[in-house]
């Protein structure tokens, strides 16, 4: 399967591995407190990508260069705000109130089975599971599965484009899900559409138009 991702999402991927992966037995608090701790070594390395984490999700720093960034003293409650806000929540003590949720896996799973183009096991767990086609994240920016094809608006590591994306989102708008649903973003509310046409990765990858074509 060809998968268009950006260099950053890669060297994201490769420097955090499977600690993207939310776990069963985890909560919410736990999983993010990880990814914060490792955000925080890779400031300690100064990793290229933490730096372009950081400055497209901390309000304090957006845009700002990898030679600022650097010459800022960034803490580990720096990282802790990056990635609240990279998740979609507005402070770490929103965080802090999951310390006992967990993860509707079949949800997280579904998410990643359709940003790798695995259609088949896509549809096996919708079959199983219907309900995740209408659930959103427990992500304060409360995606669904629909909103991830926008590769907008999410987490930067999930920003990705399946080469039968547009078959993906057929699918799951045959099957039920809501296009009309808006998740929290940029400070408004945004339904998948709306955040697909102001996407770069989709351009980049070549599908725009067939992806538009679907809604």
């Amino acid at each position: 399967m060809n998968i268009y991702r950006p260099p950053v999402v890669d060297e994201i991927i490769t420097f955090y591995g499977d600690l993207l992966l939310p776990k069963e037995n985890q909560s919410i608090f736990q999983y993010l407190s990880i990814l914060a701790e490792k955000m925080f070594e890779g400031l300690t390395i100064q990793k290229e990508c933490i730096y372009t984490q950081i400055n497209n999700y901390h309000p304090n720093y957006l845009g700002a260069s990898s030679t600022i960034l650097k010459n800022k003293n960034l803490q580990y409650s720096d990282c802790q705000k990056s990635i609240a806000c990279e998740f979609g929540f507005t402070s770490w003590q929103d965080i802090e109130d999951l310390s006992t949720t967990g993860f509707n896996i079949n949800f997280e799973t579904g998410v990643n089975a359709l940003l790798c183009g695995e259609i088949e096991k896509l549809e096996a767990l919708i079959s199983a599971s219907p309900e995740i086609l209408y659930c959103q994240s427990q992500f304060g920016h409360k995606a669904t599965l629909l909103h991830y094809t926008a590769s907008n608006g999410v987490e930067l590591w999930r920003q990705q484009v399946p080469e039968n994306l547009p078959k993906i989102i057929s699918f799951l708008l045959q099957n039920g899900v809501d296009k009309n649903a808006k998740m929290n973003v940029y400070g408004g509310k945004f339904t998948t559409f709306e955040l697909l046409i102001s996407s770069d990765h989709p351009k980049k990858s070549g599908l725009m138009e067939q992806l538009k074509l679907q809604f």
